[in-house]
């Protein structure tokens, strides 16, 4: 799920960004000077930075709702009533 929320960041960012989609292509085989190519390294490193945030930020949110879930769930509930539960592990 975070994967997707950065995929998502990165392709808002080229999408309201000049040159847009293009800069992907100008960054691998366009020319190495001038405007549009630093328009293009702009446009592509603005929109990773922002991707890679969304990436931490996002499994951040993804770890603290794992750590709640596990927290929050009873050891008991896993078990169904009436099962006796030996504490002890068994030996062979």
């Amino acid at each position: 799920m975070a994967l997707v929320g950065a995929a998502a960041v990165f392709l808002a960012v080229l999408l309201v960004t000049p040159p847009g989609f293009a800069a992907i292509g100008e960054v691998l085989v366009g020319t190495s000077r001038g405007p549009n190519a630093e328009g293009a390294a702009y446009a592509v490193g603005a929109a990773a930075t922002l991707a890679l945030l969304a990436l931490l930020g996002l499994a951040a949110v993804g770890l603290a709702i794992d750590v709640l879930r596990k927290m929050t769930t009873l050891p008991h509930a896993e078990r169904s009533e009436g099962t006796p539960v030996d504490p002890s592990p068994e030996r062979s």
